[in-house]
């Protein structure tokens, strides 16, 4: 049985800083790297893709590099062909550090296909930057295979686990201009979470919008408990599927992706939508913090 490891690496130091703490008492046989065509700040993610590919040559790993672009049926095609690829009795590791959402849940998707679990690894920075996150929203999508089941006769609820950025969750409340809002908020206070992701200033941009506050409901989810806030996704899921058409989208900390995908699981009536920003800021964080290794069962 060989163990196989899914990166999809950035510009972010924890790309590489993670990836080698993990080898050092790990063994790993074969790396696949997903690589996006012209990526984000591309000088310094090829310097860190270096970085990666001379590590797994010194260890005598195998290097399986794939090539996506922005185009979603060739994502989803390539991850088919890669899942596809592997051994089927290989163990598989899935780092989603700086893996983009949709091909998070693209690689569950395919991966469930074939194994009954796997291990997902997540690198926390030691800090993020003071100023800027990200920005430029770009319209936000549903997942391929992943609409949901849409009901004429219901209205629409947009469930938003939040972020740093207000800007994400206004573009998703503009898009699908929902009856019916939950903002799902981090509660614990990583990274000053309590000033950059606070439930007022989301709160806000929803009453901008002409909103009436009635219609938007405030719940608290933390993605560093052991369930990565598994439970407060699902209490949303289990109160509103009957009543609503609902769609989560999940903006904050990454381990939220994992969770919601969780709960898509037992309640694929719902859908997922995705909405990713045109610009990141180059010093976006720094550092490498906790590593947290998590077990999902299929």
């Amino acid at each position: 049985m060989k163990n196989v490891y899914i990166i999809y690496p950035s510009w972010e130091e924890r790309s590489y800083l993670g990836f080698q703490k993990y080898l050092t008492h790990n063994s790993v046989d074969i790396v696949y790297i997903i690589e996006k065509e012209n990526s984000i700040n591309l000088e310094n993610t090829q310097c860190c893709l270096e970085k990666i590919k001379t590590l797994c040559s010194n260890n005598r790993i195998e290097v399986i590099t794939v090539l996506v672009n922005n185009s979603e049926k060739e994502i989803y095609e390539r991850i088919i062909h890669l899942v596809e690829s592997i051994d089927s009795q290989s163990k598989i590791f899935l780092d989603i550090t700086t893996m983009s959402r949709n091909v998070i849940w693209t690689l569950l998707f395919s991966i469930k296909q074939r194994y009954k679990s796997i291990e997902i690894i997540y690198n926390l920075p030691e800090c993020y930057c003071d100023d800027w996150i990200s920005k430029e929203p770009s319209t936000p999508s549903l997942l391929f295979k992943h609409s949901g089941i849409i009901d004429l006769d219901l209205k629409n609820c947009l469930a938003i686990i939040t972020g740093f950025d207000t800007d994400r969750t206004k573009q998703l409340v503009k898009f699908y201009d929902p009856q019916k809002i939950v903002l799902l908020i981090q509660s614990s206070n990583q990274f000053d979470n309590n000033k950059r992701n606070n439930s007022k200033d989301h709160l806000n941009v929803c009453l901008e919008l002409g909103y009436n506050p009635n219609n938007v409901e405030i719940n608290l989810i933390n993605a560093y408990e052991d369930d990565l806030g598994r439970k407060a996704i699902e209490s949303i899921a289990l109160k509103y599927k009957e009543e609503y058409n609902l769609i989560f989208a999940s903006l904050g900390p990454k381990l939220s992706a994992i969770s919601l995908y969780e709960v898509f699981l037992n309640n694929s009536e719902i859908a997922l939508s995705y909405v990713p920003s045109k610009k990141y800021n180059p010093n976006y964080c720094r550092g490498l913090g906790e590593q947290v290794v998590y077990n999902i069962t299929f």
